[in-house]
């Protein structure tokens, strides 16, 4: 069984369930793409399907009660007719931190993508001045980031720049990989250097979680002039105005 990270109740979380691992590794079900699929939900919390990109599906989750493990049972048929299931668990907790942030250094994450550049230069051989640089953009990709929507919790100094290669970053350990990536990208020119391919696939990847990790969908009710549709029904069972009342429907 998988585990997602905690939620809060009040919370609207956005979590994934990633078959690539299975559809898209070597194996008896490599090559194959999911087709159709279900998720079902047995405990208090709400499911909803918000999208699916070739083999990753992203689902939204909401509600549910404090203290409570709801379980998922996701149902997926694929082009070549395999059928496959997978149960997640996630827990609802008002004091839920779904992604602890990382004690890693900044250091680190900047000698993760000079490995991506290829770059694997003894670190008592790198000027201490072209660190700082790269410290710098960091801060600036992390600001970036920021602004678009992908808030990490990383540990910014007040000016780019003017941290320190110790300091803890702060981002959850999820997201390592993906900012060294992306840092990688920043760099790459001052030397020369072009990324790979599987670099470049695996920066695309790990994008889509970044935004899956920090994707939040606001609650609020529908506006009046919401068509509802023909169909729509209240408790009675009654057809109800084909537009929204704001009252909430059903």
């Amino acid at each position: 069984m998988d585990i997602w990270p905690p939620k809060k109740p009040d919370e609207t979380v956005a979590y994934q369930i990633d078959w690539r691992d299975i559809l898209d590794a070597p194996g008896p079900y490599c090559g194959d793409t999911i087709d159709t699929y279900t998720i079902v939900a047995t405990g208090t919390a709400d499911v909803g399907v918000y999208q699916i990109n070739c083999n990753l599906i992203t689902v939204l989750i909401s509600g549910g009660t404090n203290a409570t493990t709801t379980t998922f049972l996701n149902t997926i048929t694929t082009v070549n007719g395999q059928i496959l299931e997978r149960t997640i668990s996630l827990y609802v907790d008002e004091d839920a931190v779904p992604y602890a942030p990382s004690t890693a250094t900044k250091r680190l994450v900047i000698n993760m993508a000079y490995d991506e550049v290829r770059l694997a230069v003894p670190e008592f051989q790198i000027n201490p001045s072209e660190l700082n640089t790269q410290l710098t953009k960091l801060d600036m990709l992390m600001d970036e980031w920021a602004v678009s929507g992908i808030y990490l919790g990383y540990n910014a100094p007040r000016v780019p720049g003017t941290g320190d290669l110790e300091d803890e970053i702060g981002i959850p350990n999820a997201a390592l990989h993906a900012t060294s990536l992306y840092l990688a990208l920043r760099i790459s020119p001052a030397f020369g250097k072009a990324l790979s391919a599987e670099t470049k696939i695996a920066m695309a990847l790990s994008l889509s979680n970044l935004r899956g990790m920090t994707l939040r969908i606001p609650s609020m009710r529908l506006p009046r002039n919401t068509p509802l549709g023909q169909g729509t029904q209240n408790n009675l069972g009654n057809f109800m105005n084909p537009f929204a009342t704001g009252q909430g429907c059903c």
